[in-house]
C-alpha cells in the first residue's frame, strides 16, 4: 500500500468507522467537510508520526496541510529523507 492508501484506510476505518464511506478520493475536503474535526486531527497526527516516523511540528498544524490526503501525502513525503541525503 502507498501512503495515500494507507491514509485513506487510517480515515475511513478509524476516523469515520466505516459510516457509509467505502472510501475517499485523494482531493476530497477533509478538514472543510469536519471529516477531521480537532479530535480526527490529533489521532491523525499521533498515527503519522508513528507509522510514518516523521514529527509534525505545531507550526504544521493549518488546515493547508491535512485538507486532503493529497496535502497530508506531500507533507509526509517533504520530512522522510530523500536517498540522496
Amino acid at each position: 500500500m502507498n501512503t495515500e492508501q494507507i491514509l485513506e484506510r487510517f480515515i475511513v476505518d478509524e476516523l469515520l468507522l466505516g459510516a457509509g464511506a467505502e472510501q475517499i478520493g485523494v482531493d476530497d475536503p477533509l478538514v472543510s467537510s469536519r471529516v477531521l474535526d480537532s479530535l480526527g486531527l490529533l489521532r491523525m497526527v499521533t498515527f503519522i508520526e508513528e507509522r510514518f516516523g516523521v514529527t509534525i511540528e505545531d507550526g504544521e498544524l493549518i488546515p493547508d496541510n491535512f485538507e486532503t490526503i493529497r496535502q497530508i501525502t506531500e507533507m509526509i513525503a517533504s520530512k522522510q529523507p530523500t536517498s540522496a541525503d
